[in-house]
């Protein structure tokens, strides 16, 4: 016979409070999830008849039911899976781009992901800012920077909840391997600027020597 524990879905629960929290998930999606529960076990956990009976309730009655069990920490595979959500409903266009900079400044203050991926979180944040505010760089280029650093979570889904274990034991190495991508990056923007600087200068020295080598010229005229 098969009961589900409340403490067996910790992260699936924080994931669904996050959700709510930044408007990712409507309520409805998450009330016919409890019901399913209550609907095909013999004897469901009181924790999920009561959320099934939630339907009518306002979200942040949800948010606050889900809080009163969860505490007020946030499971970071839970805030990985709600990025996981964040990046499929971005590149399905269900979610803005403005709405993702929204919910990744959530997360930034309101988490404690790794401070690897805060940094990059803080990019993707200071990359809108020029692109929007000071009309600094293509919007293209800052939807690309998007996917490039939310896809590190791209596998997280609801349905493989059981993996998500796992999914965030991984999350580590893949920002290790952004942060080597980025700094590459620099090396090849610094060397470009370097090459680019040696390039001025040369022309310089050429023009420079042409001109000293006119005025001989001129001089031995007379």
């Amino acid at each position: 016979m098969k009961i589900t524990n409340p403490t067996d879905v910790v992260e699936l629960l924080g994931m669904f409070r996050i959700a709510l929290i930044n408007n990712l998930i409507d309520k409805k999606e998450i009330i016919k999830w409890a019901d399913s529960i209550v609907l095909n076990e013999d004897e469901p956990n009181a924790f999920f008849i009561e959320l099934s009976l939630l339907g009518s309730k306002s979200v942040n009655d949800i948010i606050s039911f889900f809080s009163e069990f969860l505490g007020e920490f946030h499971p970071k595979t839970s805030v990985h899976a709600a990025l996981g959500v964040i990046y499929s409903k971005f590149k399905s266009g269900d979610l803005s781009l403005e709405k993702v900079i929204y919910c990744v400044d959530w997360v930034c203050w309101n988490t404690d992901i790794s401070e690897g991926e805060k940094y990059f979180m803080y990019e993707l944040e200071g990359h809108y800012c020029s692109v929007t505010k000071y009309k600094c760089g293509s919007i293209e280029a800052l939807e690309n920077n998007t996917v490039q650093i939310l896809e590190v979570y791209r596998y997280f889904k609801i349905d493989n909840y059981k993996d998500w274990h796992n999914l965030s034991a991984t999350i580590g190495s893949k920002i290790a391997m952004l942060e080597s991508h980025n700094d590459e990056k620099q090396a090849v923007t610094l060397a470009t600027q370097e090459n680019a600087m040696l390039k001025s200068q040369n022309d310089e020295k050429q023009v420079t020597t042409i001109a000293a080598q006119e005025k001989k010229k001129w001089w031995k005229l007379w």
